[in-house]
């Protein structure tokens, strides 16, 4: 798995990330004629294509590169399921495996997962002619291109297979075309010439947008810093100066708010509070602020 140049993540077989061709690729193979059908340059560089003779015996080493565990589902055949590394097995290659290892009578499925850095090994004969595809079953990592397709018989195919005139129509009023190589050429077909392709590769190393983008970053942070810097070192009226913090002056009270049970208490009054500022309540009386500020200052028993 990898990001290319549009940020988005692919996935790979052999360095290859899927991308669909322009002209599906069983009609490719039914529209390319003897001698381009058993070309797999024909039907695209992104559509992984391997081209299967007939009875051909089909031997698949997929090796996990990937920390996570991949099921993968071939198109049209129950293979023999041959081997399985345990999870950060390595590759085959470094397994030492040979043909005594695999068992007499193998297994046979159409899905297999592969470990965490391990490796599978498959086996199938090439004798149901088609197109068939070789991919996870993940739904997101076969939108992200970790597909491989096998052109099986493409000869054979065009002997025996024709495609419905209603599947035509749709591709028609679609405008897929139906005829040519992956990129649509119908006259040199191994010129490939518009074909669909994946984003470009990320560049190694800094772009010009990448470094603009740090040297306005680097401004921007040592800006923000002299600011902070700046406004915490500014002279206020009621901030810092010369002499120190001036506090409140002494004949003004202080209100202190009690909080408890998550709910605003009435203030309390603290220190002297002179009478013209005692808070009174409407109908004349004292409010209970201005009771417990009295209280301070008499004490019981000053009197």
């Amino acid at each position: 798995m990898d990001n290319l140049g549009d940020g988005a993540n692919y996935a790979f077989f052999n360095n290859i990330t899927y991308r669909a061709p322009k002209v599906p690729t069983l009609y490719t193979a039914l529209s390319a004629g003897d001698a381009a059908a058993t070309s797999p340059e024909v039907y695209g560089a992104y559509t992984h294509s391997f081209v299967l003779e007939r009875d051909d015996v089909v031997q698949v080493v997929v090796n996990n590169l990937d920390p996570g565990r991949h099921p993968f589902h071939l198109h049209g055949h129950e293979f023999q399921a041959l081997y399985r590394a345990p999870e950060e097995g390595g590759t085959f290659a470094d397994a030492n495996i040979t043909e005594a290892d695999f068992p007499a009578v193998p297994m046979r499925r159409d899905t297999l997962v592969v470990w965490p850095n391990g490796n599978i090994v498959l086996r199938f004969r090439a004798n149901n002619p088609g197109v068939w595809l070789f991919h996870c079953h993940i739904e997101w990592h076969v939108t992200s291109g970790l597909i491989a397709t096998f052109v099986e018989a493409p000869l054979d195919l065009q002997k025996t297979l024709s495609i419905p005139q209603n599947h035509l129509d749709v591709c028609a009023a679609a405008s897929v075309p139906t005829a040519g190589n992956a990129a649509g050429n119908t006259k040199d077909l191994l010129d490939l010439t518009g074909q669909n392709t994946p984003p470009a590769r990320l560049p190694d190393g800094f772009t010009a947008r990448g470094i603009v983008a740090l040297v306005f970053s680097c401004v921007t942070g040592i800006l923000g810093v002299l600011v902070v810097g700046w406004y915490g070192l500014a002279k206020t009226e009621d901030g810092p100066s010369g002499s120190g913090y001036a506090g409140p002056p002494s004949d003004t009270a202080a209100a202190v708010v009690r909080a408890g049970d998550g709910q605003q208490k009435e203030p309390i009054m603290v220190g002297p509070c002179p009478a013209d500022r005692v808070p009174v309540e409407p109908d004349g009386h004292r409010s209970p602020a201005a009771r417990r500020a009295w209280n301070l200052e008499n004490p019981v028993g000053s009197m």
